[in-house]
């Protein structure tokens, strides 16, 4: 399944991409989406958005999706609500379900808000298992993601 594309943000000038190997790897899928939210730094707000998903479906796993969102009184489909929004105070059930996200090989967007504003920085990731961040300042990954 694929979700509507974001459009790109032209501020967003400075690029950097990395390969990981966390699909299918609970380990490996905590840890790198633990640096990414460190990446990320401090934000208000943070959108996760599902933009593909059913790509490794031997490797999904939907009950605990469903019971993760289900703790958040949200009942539809990933199709007909795609992402989900985290207040600052979130941060460990971000990262839960981008460590989800990341173990299941879906594509997803990242996208924190400071202050009613784009925070400047925004994640990519791949089930083809690289990660994109984009931001107005330079960006340094480990050369390795995982």
């Amino acid at each position: 399944m694929v979700a509507p594309k974001l459009a790109n943000d032209p501020s967003l000038i400075d690029g950097e991409r990395t390969v990981h190997s966390a699909a299918g790897d609970v380990n490996a899928s905590q840890a790198l989406a633990s640096r990414i939210l460190t990446m990320l730094g401090n934000w208000d707000c943070c959108l996760l958005w599902a933009t593909e998903w059913d790509v490794w479906e031997d490797i999904e796993d939907w009950p605990r999706y469903y019971a993760w969102r289900a703790r958040f009184g949200e009942k539809r489909s990933l199709s007909a609500a795609p992402g989900h929004v985290f207040r600052s105070e979130e941060k460990l059930e971000i990262r839960r379900l981008l460590s989800h996200a990341l173990e299941c090989g879906w594509d997803t967007v990242v996208l924190p808000v400071r202050q009613g504003r784009p925070a400047g920085i925004r994640l990519r990731s791949s089930h083809d298992e690289w990660i994109q961040f984009t931001a107005v300042e330079p960006v340094t990954l480990p050369a390795t993601a995982v």
